[in-house]
């Protein structure tokens, strides 16, 4: 969720002392007694404890309780990948995994499809990506950038 400083302030969420997450949650979250109600079947952590405390009990309430809090997620994170820096021998690997996972669903649309020809170059290019892989795993890092 993108907030500039002065919004925040205008609304009384924030004061100038520490930043308070769940007053966020209040805000973004309009409260439902349905949802207030909900529990995690794993933890049994209530969707009414995280608008209280802005954070989940466990791994599996982001599963349980995704209807209702998908749009908080998605204005505080705007994207599902990583954004932030790496170290330059990881960004490389980075890069290699997610080439690798394309083809990965290239590879399988194309047996899908039943093109075969194109699904062996794929999987050529599989394996010649795990070997890059491998072979950066075994260099030194580079310092990161920035």
């Amino acid at each position: 969720m993108d907030i500039c400083e002065d919004c925040p302030l205008k609304k009384q969420v924030l004061d100038q002392g520490p930043f308070s997450l769940s007053e966020i949650f209040k805000i973004a979250m309009p409260q439902s007694k349905a949802g207030a109600s909900m529990v995690c079947p794993d933890c049994g952590f209530t969707l009414a404890e995280f608008e209280k405390r802005g954070r989940m009990g466990c791994p599996e309430c982001y599963t349980h309780f995704a209807p209702s809090i998908e749009h908080i997620i998605e204005e505080m994170h705007p994207g599902t990948t990583h954004a932030g820096k790496c170290p330059g021998l990881s960004m490389k690997r980075v890069d290699l995994h997610r080439e690798m996972q394309r083809l990965k669903q290239d590879l399988q649309s194309a047996v899908q499809e039943e093109a075969y020809e194109q699904a062996a170059i794929l999987r050529d290019k599989i394996r010649d990506l795990e070997v890059r892989v491998e072979s950066l795993a075994e260099e030194k890092p580079e310092p990161a950038e920035g």
